[in-house]
């Protein structure tokens, strides 16, 4: 077997890795208060998957 290519390992990397991951601002607090209920209601109530990001 030949030998790990650690550049080339890192260039395919760098094609796979999303160059702009979107980043929401605000605090744990918010996110527990707004963003977090609909996903603990789903859960709760049976939902089996869940998209979390698109």
């Amino acid at each position: 077997m030949p030998a790990l290519n650690i550049s080339r390992v890192m260039e395919i990397q760098e094609r796979i890795v999303i160059p702009k991951t979107p980043i929401i601002p605000g605090s744990k607090k918010d996110f527990s208060k707004i963003e977090l209920p609909p996903f603990k209601s789903a859960v709760k109530h049976g939902v089996k998957m869940v998209m979390t990001g698109q």
